[in-house]
């Protein structure tokens, strides 16, 4: 979703629009069209202050944006507002301003514009999202019909737009000859996911996120403990009951571990949410997250993070990260590790295109640190962690190259607190 946005906002940068009998922009210095979207764009919304806080914050202290400040750029604060809802999970409030973006269209460019139909279209998205497929087709058609009247370009995407209307009916039909129950209890949705780690399906199977999501989004799921989901998911609470984890492993073959893992938090408005942790890391390099401790330091929460990784055959070992959380977002520590723990690396992460296609990848830094590890399948390797003494204890392989013993060995060390 982030990534049509990003097109958009392209689009209105590059000076594409396609101008109707509407108006033409009135000269606004950037302070002012900030002002113009605090004040007008924003009409409507519901429980969005801190989101609006922050946009405004970031958007102050962007000295190179308003270095460079056109005309074109309220357009830019407003799309990348309605990002800043999305990306906190406030779907009904970025649809309402996607209905504002409607109106502001049609008084600047009429109502046969780039900006109508591009406005349209990503409102269709979003209800695509949400599992709204009847709003999801109704917006869509709706954004096929102004691209029909534009010019053809590479910004007028009517065959897409059709292609997802097409699609999504066809998706639509199965769903309505398969029927997602409705309001279904805690219970219920915990033994509609375990069904999807039998061995006829998988968590990539269509459906899972149909249980999946109103789960994480129930309240009650962020401290209460389930015994059924426990038996297919690692999941793993913050002692201080602020942050839930759920992991596993989605391979459907093979021996390598293929982990998907999402953090369950309240925002800072209390409302529920959740985010895939490290979202976008390619597969092969993804940890399955098994434990979770907390210690304090400086008046902060630090979380020693304890991660699992099945390898080639009887590869496998476990690793720690340590961060800090803000709204589910991880700051990673290595300045605790003692020396010669942690080493420098990267791991590979994907960029997608709108349609969830992988269009190139990149490297970013990695912050984790390999406890233990082993290639014999009957080791029996492990570490836990002591949050008073800071202690980690670890119980590791001890053969090596030159002498293949087969044996393990027990060891420990300290986190060094520091800045």
């Amino acid at each position: 979703m982030k990534n049509c946005i990003l097109i958009f906002a392209v689009w209105l940068m590059s000076g594409l629009q396609i101008v109707g009998c509407g108006n033409h922009h009135s000269e606004q210095t950037y302070d002012e069209m900030l002002n113009d979207v605090v004040q007008n764009f924003n009409k409507g919304i519901i429980g969005g202050d801190s989101v609006l806080k922050n946009f405004v914050t970031k958007v102050k202290a962007d000295s190179v944006a308003r270095k460079y400040s056109n005309s074109a750029m309220k357009e830019e604060m407003m799309l990348n507002l309605i990002s800043d809802y999305i990306d906190a999970g406030q779907v009904d409030n970025a649809q309402h301003l996607y209905d504002n973006m409607l109106k502001y269209a049609e008084q600047e460019y009429g109502k046969v514009s780039q900006m109508t139909a591009m406005a349209y279209k990503e409102k269709a998205h979003l209800y695509e999202r949400v599992g709204d497929l009847d709003n999801a087709i109704q917006m869509m058609q709706k954004s096929a019909e102004v691209f029909e009247k534009l010019p053809k370009s590479s910004c007028n995407y009517y065959k897409d737009a059709n292609d997802f209307i097409g699609m999504w009916t066809e998706e639509r039909e199965i769903i309505k000859n398969h029927p997602i129950p409705k309001n279904l209890s805690l219970d219920s949705l915990e033994r509609e996911l375990c069904t999807y780690f039998d061995y006829e399906s998988s968590p990539k199977a269509a459906g899972f996120w149909d249980y999946m999501e109103p789960y994480l989004l129930n309240p009650q799921t962020l401290t209460q403990q389930s015994s059924l989901l426990d038996s297919v998911m690692e999941i793993h609470i913050t002692p201080d009951a602020k942050y839930k984890f759920y992991s596993y492993d989605r391979r459907e073959s093979g021996t390598i571990g293929y982990y998907t893992t999402y953090i369950q938090y309240k925002d800072s408005d209390e409302n529920i949410s959740y985010k895939e942790w490290q979202a976008n890391l390619r597969s092969d390099y993804s940890s399955l997250i098994c434990n979770v401790w907390q210690f304090k330091y400086a008046g902060k929460d630090y979380y020693v993070i304890k991660t699992f990784k099945q390898g080639m055959n009887c590869s496998w070992g476990y690793g720690m990260e340590i961060v800090t959380l803000k709204e589910g977002v991880p700051t990673y520590h290595t300045q605790f590790y003692p020396k010669g723990i942690y080493t420098p690396h990267e791991y590979k992460y994907f960029t997608f295109d709108e349609d969830g296609n992988i269009i190139g990848d990149y490297y970013a830094p990695a912050y984790d640190v390999a406890v233990c590890s082993t290639d014999n399948c009957n080791h029996n390797i492990n570490y836990t962690f002591d949050p008073k003494t800071l202690t980690v204890y670890v119980t590791d392989d001890a053969s090596a190259p030159d002498n293949p013993i087969k044996q393990v060995r027990k060891h420990s060390w300290r986190l060094i607190l520091r800045s």
